[in-house]
């Protein structure tokens, strides 16, 4: 066997598939099987653990609706990546909130430039109706594999302290900062939803599949609206921690 499956309680109150369940869980998320690792067969584990193969399957399926593993048909279950936690919001960079998750991540820029907004935009950033917003769209990735998608909105006022070619370099709110515009508070709010065919490919994700969305309008120093950002995660990928304390997370 490939990786060494802890014991379960065979007298204990839980459902054995539960406890099947558990035991598998922990090989795959403590590392025991690396990403893309195939799982020991229904069969094989029935054997280590003397329960059905119902129990085993029943167990398999769970872990595979929580998104640890993948099911292929005709192949058998394969281990996905760990989920990456982050604090959700946090006043951290995007990518500095990865790091401390032990992921090293970077953001690229995709689209950029000055926009018509909507009405309800315009709104948000107190924006007059003849102003044009200026958009940008990036997408986070770790080793190749894109992550998530940030599309970002910005009033004239701020927008004017940011150059586009540097980016890439340095990040958003480091020029931001320099330019004395610091973030000081946010409104918040997250939901899950699903990506559709224009933004399917940038995630690397089937047309359809599930994304977690979070809308932030971040306030400066002077409680003035200086950013508005939509972000769409892979929910394959996270899991979204919080407390009373969190704040919102400005992009870097």
């Amino acid at each position: 066997m490939s990786a060494e499956l802890p014991p379960i309680d065979r007298i204990g109150d839980h459902p054995l598939y539960l406890q099947v369940k558990s035991a598998l869980q922990t090989v795959v998320d403590d590392g025991a099987l690396p990403h893309g690792a195939r799982m020991p067969s229904e069969s094989t584990i029935a054997g280590h653990y003397g329960v059905s193969r119902h129990v085993v399957r029943q167990a398999l399926e769970r872990l595979v609706t929580e998104g640890r593993l993948t099911a292929r048909h005709g192949a058998g279950y394969f281990v996905n990546h760990r989920r990456i936690h982050l604090v959700l919001p946090s006043l951290t960079s995007f990518s500095e909130a990865m790091r401390t998750a032990g992921v090293a991540a970077e953001l690229r820029v995709v689209e950029q430039g000055t926009e018509e907004a909507t009405p309800e935009l315009r709104h948000k950033l107190r924006a007059t109706r003849a102003q044009r917003l200026y958009r940008l769209l990036r997408v986070g990735a770790a080793d190749g594999e894109p992550l998530v998608l940030v599309e970002a909105w910005y009033p004239p006022r701020v927008a004017k302290s940011i150059d586009g070619a540097a980016i890439d370099s340095c990040g958003v709110y480091r020029q931001l900062k320099a330019a004395g515009l610091r973030p000081s508070r946010a409104e918040n709010q997250l939901r899950v939803s699903f990506v559709d065919p224009p933004v399917a490919p940038l995630l690397g994700l089937p047309w359809g599949s599930p994304v977690i969305v979070t809308n932030s309008l971040t306030f400066d120093q002077d409680d003035r609206p200086m950013e508005y950002v939509r972000e769409l995660y892979r929910a394959d990928r996270f899991v979204f921690d919080y407390g009373s304390n969190s704040e919102r997370r400005p992009q870097p």
